[in-house]
């Protein structure tokens, strides 16, 4: 099959990258000015990439993949070119892809009622699998890829509020739950573990809630306008506050331009039904960019920047981005048909161990 032959390839290949003998350190590759263009060459591609829908839905598939697209591509500059000066924006960015999980995952098991261990199996193979090779073969931590064991948290958190019956009272009782883990208990994880997992601590949450009362609401110029005035008041109220000072502010209002840009974004069918359909193509690549660009886009675990070519850092910077991007879709689809194997094997397996229906029970069911 497919991944048989890819998946060891593709993991030799971010061996051999990750090593790269002709490299300097990300923090010398610092520059402004190519962070900020590359930024506005994304913008204008998207907006040549616009693409309608019959379909008027908020936060459909196609609008989410564009955000996490937009998102993503900012975040890897946002490491590439070491722009910290847009921490602020970029810690908010993580906590939209956290807070997606609890959105999507919530409307998945409260509409379709599917808590099988198929489910667990596959998101697990889907959110973990590349995480692992990649630390096998690289020697690296699991805490490299963070984001990794966070969504896999939230997913388990979203499946356990969600199996409850009483959703009220599931999302109070997941509330109380988070309080006194984070803020009375407060169990001794380690700095890296406390730091990573506690600026996210209630995203996931959050994202349940708003997936729980969205369809209430109705979203027009009005919704628009309230979602404007979110966004400029927590971009003036975090507007000169350090990383320090604005991560212990941070798990209480980032869901304040959260809500905000999810209000302006379908505040209107034309912006319900417009989507750029190269941000939401590279949107469906969001886990695979963020695990290899410590091994391939960058290397020595994203501590060094690849050279290709001395001297000519744009062609360098757009050889080896390609074929980031290039390897990313190969993962995708080699994780993707990993998972299609995987459950044509678990569905042999209960079916095989499906009772055998009695003569009276096949004339019930074909009644």
């Amino acid at each position: 099959m497919f991944y048989y032959i890819v998946w060891p390839i593709l993991l030799i290949f971010s061996y051999i990258l990750n090593n790269w003998p002709i490299s300097f350190p990300r923090n010398q590759n610092q520059n402004p000015d190519m962070f900020w263009s590359a930024i506005l060459i994304a913008i204008l591609f998207a907006t040549t990439t616009l693409t309608k829908s019959d379909k008027d839905q908020v936060l459909s598939r196609d609008q989410t993949n564009e955000w996490k697209g937009f998102m993503q591509i900012a975040f890897i500059l946002y490491h590439y070119y070491r722009a910290t000066y847009v921490y602020n924006e970029i810690r908010v960015f993580v906590t939209c892809y956290v807070w997606m999980t609890g959105f999507g995952n919530y409307l998945y098991f409260t509409h379709k009622k599917d808590f099988s261990s198929q489910r667990i199996v596959l998101t697990l193979i889907r959110i973990n699998l590349l995480a692992l090779g990649l630390m096998l073969v690289n020697q690296t931590s699991m805490m490299l890829y963070y984001v990794v064991p966070l969504h896999t948290l939230a997913f388990g958190f979203v499946y356990v509020t969600c199996w409850f019956p009483q959703q009220k009272i599931a999302l109070g009782g997941a509330l109380v739950f988070l309080v006194l883990l984070f803020e009375v208990i407060k169990p001794p994880w380690g700095h890296e573990i406390e730091f990573r997992f506690g600026l996210d601590k209630y995203s996931a949450w959050w994202g349940m809630v708003c997936a729980y009362g969205y369809k209430n609401i109705t979203h027009d110029w009005k919704t628009g306008l309230l979602g404007i005035f979110m966004l400029l008041g927590w971009f003036c109220g975090q507007m000169g506050q350090d990383k320090y000072a604005y991560n212990r502010w941070h798990p209480y209002i980032s869901i304040i331009p959260i809500v905000g840009y999810v209000l302006v974004r379908n505040c209107h069918p034309i912006l319900r039904r417009t989507h750029s359909s190269a941000m939401a193509w590279v949107g469906q690549l969001t886990l695979e960019t963020y695990v290899l660009q410590f091994h391939i886009f960058m290397c020595h675990n994203v501590q060094h920047i690849i050279v290709f070519f001395p001297g000519f850092p744009v062609t360098n910077f757009l050889v080896v981005g390609a074929l980031f991007v290039g390897v990313s879709w190969v993962a995708r689809e080699a994780t993707i048909d990993i998972q299609k194997c995987v459950s044509k094997k678990m569905e042999k397996t209960e079916s095989k161990y499906t009772p055998v229906a009695t003569e009276e029970e096949k004339q019930m069911t074909s009644v």
